[in-house]
């Protein structure tokens, strides 16, 4: 055990070998820190890439491993989780293979890591021009961060107050995770799954994560500004949005009911492995013909924890056993759902009151519907044919 590294650095990359290249850089240029690897998780790079992590594997004195599948399309999440499966250390750094660390951003990461704690931070957003000054050797060299605009700094040191604020008032959605510049133990890394990589495309990624984090009882906390790394400017994904609600998985993160620990993670989760309570099944012999097939179903007294409760009328959810996702379902027409019974809902599947529409209503078929949107088995195929290819570099 104690020949193992401190620290995991996972850099997903892309298309850029000139920015990896500085990445990589900056990594050797790290002061005083701990045991590290570095893993480079590829999305299915197709230029030189591959060549500029074994070149730099030849040098480094520190392990450094490469994970890559077929592009298919942006797949940011599935990058990031491939990256840490491939590592072999307990504490892990997450960074974008087009930035620059400062010389002490390992070693105060390490320095400041919790269990139970996120360690995350905004990056210096430098424009094209500067960006172009900042070579390898300069970085090795120590010469860069001249180049860094003193506004950004003030951006950076309001924003970590700020996040100060936030954590102490305990706002819901603030700080941000940051995915290009955030640490935290695997432990609570594993206890969510990781990274959903049902998201594809630009955005989103990180706020799930970070809500699934909380959820499971994690912290956000702020690193100060002069950890922030330095992003290299770039042309944006085609993928990225002009506004990011316009994104392509934001209709997907704002689903209700979703899952702590995602199905398309760092395992995949299959419907078994889903467990279901039921509160007030018990006296319904026609359930076996409306609840969907394949999840794990387990009675209303049981004592271990589920991650979606379905309360059949007139039973309803409890919001005070542990349950991810409610659904209620009731099974006679209602022209109205007291808000008292639906209130700790996430769903409510209710028949239609016109008696047409009754008569082709099938409940198994939206209680299915529903299961597998808040779950995420809606939108991707169960089977993930996309395996890594993991080679030494």
């Amino acid at each position: 055990m104690s020949g193992l590294p401190n620290v995991a650095i996972i850099v997903p990359t892309f298309q850029r070998p000139a920015h990896l290249e500085r990445t990589l850089a900056s990594l050797d240029a790290q002061q005083d820190c701990p045991r590290f690897e570095v893993i480079v998780a590829d999305d299915g790079s197709s230029d030189e890439t591959e060549e500029i992590v074994r070149r730099h594997a030849a040098t480094a004195s520190y392990r450094v491993a490469w994970v890559t599948h077929p592009h298919d399309g942006f797949q940011l999440a599935k990058c990031r989780n491939e990256g840490v499966a491939a590592s072999r250390a307990e504490y892990l750094v997450f960074v974008d293979g087009d930035c620059i660390l400062p010389p002490v951003f390992v070693r105060e990461h390490w320095r400041r890591r919790q269990k139970g704690v996120v360690l995350t931070g905004d990056v210096v957003r430098l424009p094209q021009p500067q960006s172009e000054r900042v070579t390898a050797s300069a970085i090795r060299d120590r010469q860069w961060m001249s180049v860094v605009p003193r506004s950004e700094y003030r951006r950076l040191r309001w924003a970590y107050a700020k996040g100060i604020f936030y954590r102490l008032t305990r706002h819901r959605k603030k700080p941000r995770l940051f995915g290009g510049a955030n640490s935290m133990h695997r432990c609570d890394y594993e206890k969510v799954n990781g990274y959903d990589e049902n998201f594809r495309g630009w955005g989103m990624e990180d706020d799930d994560l970070r809500e699934r984090l909380v959820r499971s009882g994690v912290r956000i906390h702020c690193t100060p500004a002069h950890l922030a790394p330095v992003h290299l400017w770039h042309p944006p994904s085609d993928t990225t949005p002009s506004q990011w609600w316009q994104g392509a998985n934001i209709d997907y993160y704002l689903r209700r009911g979703k899952l702590t620990r995602c199905v398309r993670g760092l395992t995949k989760r299959q419907r078994r492995d889903v467990r279901v309570r039921l509160r007030g099944w018990a006296s319904t012999p026609l359930r076996q013909h409306i609840l969907p097939d394949g999840y794990d179903y387990v009675p209303a007294d049981t004592t271990c924890d589920v991650d979606v409760e379905i309360a059949l009328f007139p039973a309803v959810p409890n919001d005070c056993d542990a349950a991810d996702c409610r659904i209620l379902v009731m099974l006679a027409p209602a022209n109205v759902v007291s808000p008292s019974l639906s209130g700790d809902a996430d769903y409510v599947v209710t028949p239609p009151s016109d008696r047409t529409a009754l008569r082709s209503w099938d409940v198994r078929r939206e209680l299915a519907a529903i299961l597998d949107s808040a779950c995420g088995f809606c939108t991707r195929d169960e089977a993930d044919t996309g395996k890594p290819t993991e080679r030494a570099a």
